[in-house]
């Protein structure tokens, strides 16, 4: 089965509109939720003006039967029937994404990545449209991945295998297949598209998601939930744990085209382009600090 075949169109009556990148952990986590309980969706990968203007380039945003659109991958899992996740999670699954700065450390490797994953909508002018402007994501995420390094002083963690050892314990712990018990559950989705966002441009974490010995457990809920995704269009770990699955189908080649002249407008335009980029950014640093300061 396509891609396409999978993921609702904007053009269907789907219950729920996403917008995101699949190369965004927290955007994975809500397609992951939708697509494990068969909850019709419809995703875009760029923004509408009214997204912009509310939200900047913050994503994943879900909007339920047309209303306002609601940010937060937790919240709206939550809103999707999915139960809520705990404080400690929500905290262990922001501290297992530490590496993901590196996927801006190549030019070429980082923009060919999303170039790769195009846009879902079956009309070609919408489709060339959005692949078009979803180039302007992609250079937000370069530059705020850059900031934090050249600006915020990131430093790696001397082990990167000890950002995933919280949920090696809780599946020793807990003695069940997932974090959610018998099924998964929000937990297990917020962590699964963690690693999606690590295999998808592939950074040190994956290394060690795949070689260090005290994780054990937790590869085997790998195993487990890549049985469960196969069908799933978006699962960058599929060719990196065992069982191995497919890599996502990439873009079909007039998407791909479309977001590269996007990108490069985009260059051309930087004095607009850069400095809108790096507004949108502040508001998001702003929330993100105001949203770990309420997590205990």
């Amino acid at each position: 089965m396509s891609a396409e075949a999978r993921v609702p169109s904007q053009e269907e009556a789907a219950p729920i509109d996403v917008f995101g990148h699949p190369h965004s952990p927290w955007v994975q986590a809500v397609l992951l939720g939708l697509h494990d309980r068969r909850v019709p969706h419809a995703l875009r990968t760029a923004p509408t003006l009214a997204i912009l203007w509310r939200f900047g380039n913050s994503m994943p945003l879900a909007r339920f039967d047309g209303s306002p659109w609601m940010p937060e991958s937790a919240a709206i899992l939550e809103r999707a029937g999915l139960g809520a996740v705990t404080p400690e999670a929500a905290r262990a699954a922001m501290d297992a994404w530490r590496g993901v700065f590196h996927r801006a450390d190549h030019i070429g490797r980082f923009f060919g990545g999303f170039s790769r994953t195009g846009d879902p909508h079956r009309r070609w002018a919408v489709c060339t449209w959005r692949n078009f402007w979803r180039s302007f994501g992609a250079l937000y995420f370069f530059l705020r991945l850059r900031s934090v390094i050249w600006a915020l002083g990131y430093r790696d963690p001397d082990d990167f295998g000890e950002q995933f050892l919280f949920w090696e314990n809780a599946l020793v712990d807990q003695g069940t297949a997932y974090f959610g018990g018998e099924a998964p559950d929000t937990a297990d989705f917020l962590l699964f598209g963690v690693i999606q966002c690590h295999a998808s441009i592939p950074v040190a974490p994956l290394h060690a998601l795949r070689e260090d010995a005290r994780l054990e457990q937790l590869r085997s809920w790998i195993g487990r939930m890549h049985e469960r995704f196969e069908d799933y269009p978006f699962l960058y770990s599929g060719p990196w744990f065992e069982p191995r699955r497919p890599a996502p189908e990439t873009a079909a080649i007039g998407g791909r085209i479309a977001y590269w002249t996007g990108l490069a407008c985009m260059v051309l335009a930087a004095p607009i382009t850069v400095p809108l980029a790096f507004a949108f950014m502040h508001r998001v640093n702003r929330e993100f600090r105001q949203k770990r300061s309420t997590v205990p």
